[in-house]
């Protein structure tokens, strides 16, 4: 099962693939012809689960549908799957494909076209000559790892019923699989491949050409520095709105340039500097919380700082408003807990909770038995002093706005706060690991992956809650419980259906919200610019989705072509 985690500020991804030059051409693309600018190369098969960088990914996700669709707020809807439920306690998983569901040239979506993807995300082939990286979405099916031998070529934990159901035996049960692994399955035509060698696949003129599949828009032509995607109209969630969908690769330098010019519709992942330009072209912004988030982490096994109600009175202290407006120019939203609130596993009670109130941070630190000492700085109850020291990544994009705004923030309720140098990477996580005497308090963020599964993060035992929280004191009965419910919406009787491992969720983040292991600050958004005839575009933390659905505004407006 994988979990996407991320350091923000520690961790670089490097896109592959060469990008060409990119300039406009005098031929325009027809009325309803919407040109996307994506981050990566366009090199490489249109073939599931082989997408190496994000343009790659983008233009396989339109060629091939999904079971389960991806709403805005992550949560998932009927695709090519219109029913699913858990049984046997949560070790199998039954699924029901749509009547309805079609391959682009009318062949009908069959549980041996979804048998067939399992075997191959679980073969030696796709994962070892193709380094594939999706693996992961079928390690929790029975069988898997005797396809991986070598010994068999069929998983045997995937049964089929009929030809539109089936059913996944689990290793284990576990409430978190589809959400997070199986939603993500692309079924493969088995009217096109079954018979044939997996090392022949992708020099079959029907795949070479991707001229077949399941998604919204089918491969119309390519090139190294543009793909054009015409619309298929016996798509399962209906006929696209817009005929004809191109992708280029750029830069993103380059986007802004691109999208001032007309050359590109629509391009996302803006930095925050990028907009006020933008807007003033004349573009339309689209914002979206993201899957990730930013805090203040105080080290909790240094005197003083393992009290929870110094840390609520550090959130009552910090004027995150003001510390998104440093950071991100504006574009983010409070956050109040573990879950993000783009997540529809967010407790929507959490909201407002901590409001900037100086005074009351004061109050709360005194009731707690903190008090001015003999230089007016507030010292601990036993009169020993307490001066945070706050570090940050040397290139994360937010830290240094951020830790400035927290010692200003921290000083003006006479907590002796000082701005600490910027460290390595390297240097942050040595002091992380070690635990470090010299490391009191830093700003850092974590991404998350689409599942809310605290487990790997918030456990007890879990090392980035070792590194970053130190809350691992299972004496302590906040972090016995939040050990508990943890694994309670995982694998507790009430977590295999969806109102019950909401509830176990919402527990667990009122507990974390109200113990703090950390000082949660903001949700950074998600920045899109688009030309203004483009509508209807579907943001979310994952970025624009759902391309089935945008429309255009003024049919008779054009877009240059972009060509190498």
């Amino acid at each position: 099962m994988k979990r996407t985690l991320k350091l923000l500020g520690m961790v670089s991804i490097l896109v592959t693939g060469s990008l060409m030059t990119l300039k406009a051409s005098a031929a325009t693309f027809q009325n309803g012809s919407v040109t996307i600018g994506v981050n990566g190369s366009l090199n490489g098969p249109v073939f599931p689960y082989l997408g190496t960088n994000p343009g790659m990914r983008m233009v396989i996700n339109q060629q091939f549908a999904t079971l389960l669709n991806r709403m805005p707020d992550l949560s998932l809807a009927p695709e090519l799957v219109t029913k699913y439920w858990y049984a046997n306690g949560g070790t199998k998983v039954y699924m029901q494909l749509s009547k309805t569901a079609v391959w682009s040239d009318g062949v009908p979506v069959t549980s041996q076209d979804v048998k067939l993807a399992v075997n191959f995300l679980a073969s030696n082939y796709y994962n070892t000559v193709l380094q594939g990286t999706e693996g992961y979405r079928v390690t929790p099916i029975v069988g898997v790892n005797a396809v991986r031998s070598g010994s068999t070529s069929q998983v045997s934990g995937f049964h089929i019923v009929n030809s539109k159901e089936f059913y996944l035996q689990l290793t284990t049960p576990d409430a978190t699989v589809v959400n997070e692994d199986l939603q993500g399955i692309m079924p493969l035509p088995s009217h096109l491949l079954a018979n044939k060698s997996m090392s022949t696949w992708l020099n079959l003129p029907v795949i070479a050409s991707a001229s077949v599949g399941s998604g919204p828009y089918i491969l119309n032509h390519s090139t190294l520095a543009e793909v054009s995607m015409k619309a298929n109209p016996k798509f399962i969630l209906g006929k696209p709105k817009l005929p004809q969908l191109n992708l280029i690769g750029v830069t993103p330098q380059s986007a802004q340039g691109l999208l001032e010019d007309g050359q590109i519709d629509l391009y996302s992942g803006l930095a925050p500097s990028q907009v006020a330009g933008l807007a003033n072209s004349g573009l339309q912004i689209l914002t979206t919380p993201s899957n990730e988030y930013t805090f203040l982490s105080f080290r909790d096994t240094r005197p003083g700082y393992f009290m929870p109600e110094f840390r609520q009175a550090v959130e009552y202290a910090l004027n995150r408003t003001a510390i998104i407006n440093a950071a991100v120019n504006g574009f983010g939203v409070l956050d109040n807990g573990p879950i993000p609130p783009s997540s529809f596993w967010y407790n929507q009670k959490l909201t407002g909770t901590y409001a900037y109130n100086p005074q009351l941070a004061r109050d709360t630190l005194v009731k707690a038995g903190f008090h001015l000492g003999p230089t007016d700085w507030i010292v601990q109850p036993d009169g020993s002093p307490i001066n945070p020291v706050i570090e940050y990544v040397q290139g994360d994009p937010y830290g240094q706005a951020e830790a400035q705004e927290i010692v200003k923030d921290l000083r003006y309720i006479a907590i002796n706060a000082q701005l600490g140098p910027a460290l390595s990477a390297q240097q942050m996580v040595t002091e992380m690991q070690t635990d470090s005497p010299q490391l009191t308090a830093f700003v850092m963020g974590w991404h998350l992956g689409v599942d809310p599964d605290p487990r790997g993060l918030w456990r007890s035992s879990d090392t980035f809650n070792l590194y970053t929280c130190n809350w691992t004191n299972t004496l302590n009965t906040a972090v016995s419980q939040s050990d508990q419910l943890i694994q309670q919406q995982a694998t507790g009787s009430t977590a295999f259906s969806t109102s019950g491992r909401q509830t176990v969720l919402n527990t667990w983040q009122t507990l974390l919200n109200q113990q703090l292991p950390v000082d949660f600050l903001f949700t950074p958004d998600v920045i899109a610019a688009a030309n203004k005839r483009l509508q209807n575009v579907v943001m979310s933390p994952l970025g624009p989705m759902n391309t089935w659905m945008w429309t255009e505004s003024n049919p008779s407006a054009t877009s240059s072509s972009v060509t190498s």
